[in-house]
């Protein structure tokens, strides 16, 4: 509105100048028209028309100097006028550009603001969000030391929340969370039941439901997130389900994985280092490159488990099932305690 107005103004002071060059333009031709009739005239007049020498057309062409003489003098006149006019036009079109580089320069400098208030908020609702977030961690981490069941699976499903929802950067919450939830399942929070039950039915172990619930977080999460190996050392976890869990890479040495179910698991580089995983079902597992070090790997099912240059060094075998020559080609079976049925293998 201010950027119109000031044009406005403009071209109308601008139109008065122009007026008032018309007027001075035609007072001074007037003027000098009179003054050149008058000479002309009084030139006529003081002329000897007596004068045998002096014809008519000496007279004509006395007029027609006169008159030559006047046009000349309008025309420099005019010439005159018309450059002040153009230099009038140059000098308010020079204004008029000068306030049309300040308004842009105004118009900038909004933007600048409007861009600084607009990160200024960007940065209030990212710290509101942090703050939010925090207070959630905080109060899951609280819910999985509770005595009740339910407020402990509340609190290790909302941190798997916060994990997914985590952008990986500066605020990355998905690894802290990977490694309390780590940490609950090797220590996980005292209660006069035991980690596991046995199932009388079929002599099954059934591993505490808070402390599956957090495996199966831990097995399905996105591990390209990780910063780190998964520590899962020395945990009871005797009857566990982790089929299909993503532990690639991860640190199981001393576990007990007693009867757990494996099957599709992706172990590939995993220390399990003297790990029990007596009876444990390893149908389909990848277990390329993991390090069994003196594992008990008694009476496990290894139907298509992939256990290519897998270090199987001192790991007991006895009466593990479905094992194939194949299977242990690549395999480091050094000082390996295998089944009967390859005993082909030892020579």
């Amino acid at each position: 509105m201010s950027i119109r107005l000031t044009n406005a103004h403009e071209i109308a002071e601008l139109r008065s100048w122009l007026i008032a060059l018309v007027f001075i333009f035609l007072s001074v031709v007037l003027i000098v028209s009179l003054a050149f009739f008058c000479a002309y005239f009084l030139s006529i007049n003081q002329l000897d028309l007596s004068d045998d020498s002096i014809t008519i057309k000496d007279i004509f062409e006395f007029k027609n100097q006169g008159i030559k003489f006047a046009i000349e003098i309008l025309k420099v006149i005019a010439t005159a006028f018309g450059g002040i006019a153009v230099l009038f036009n140059v000098y308010y079109a020079a204004k008029r550009t000068t306030a049309l580089n300040e308004s842009a320069i105004a118009a900038h400098k909004s933007a600048e603001a409007a861009n600084k208030n607009a990160e200024a908020a960007n940065k209030n609702a990212q710290a509101a969000q942090n703050k939010q977030i925090t207070e959630r961690f905080t109060k899951a981490i609280e819910q999985l030391a509770s005595p009740n069941l339910a407020i402990r699976l509340g609190g290790i499903y909302a941190l798997e929340r916060i994990a997914k929802n985590s952008d990986g950067g500066s605020n990355d919450d998905h690894w802290v969370i990977m490694e309390v939830l780590a940490t609950f399942v090797r220590e996980p929070f005292p209660l006069e039941e035991p980690s596991y039950k046995i199932n009388t039915t079929d002599e099954a172990l059934r591993l505490r439901t808070d402390i599956q619930a957090a495996l199966t977080v831990i097995g399905r999460r996105d591990p390209e997130k990780d910063k780190g190996c998964l520590d899962l050392s020395n945990a009871d976890m005797r009857g566990a389900v982790l089929r299909e869990a993503k532990l690639q890479g991860a640190i199981l040495s001393g576990a007990n994985l007693q009867k757990a179910c494996l099957d599709q698991a992706e172990l590939q580089g995993a220390s399990l280092t003297k790990t029990n995983l007596q009876e444990a079902s390893l149908v389909q597992t990848d277990l390329r490159k993991a390090f069994l070090l003196g594992a008990d790997s008694r009476e496990a099912n290894f139907i298509n488990t992939r256990l290519e240059w897998a270090v199987l060094n001192g790991t007991n075998l006895a009466r593990a099932k479905h094992l194939t020559e194949a299977q242990l080609k690549l395999s480091d079976i050094t000082r390996a305690i295998l089944p009967s049925y390859l005993d082909g293998l030892k020579e």
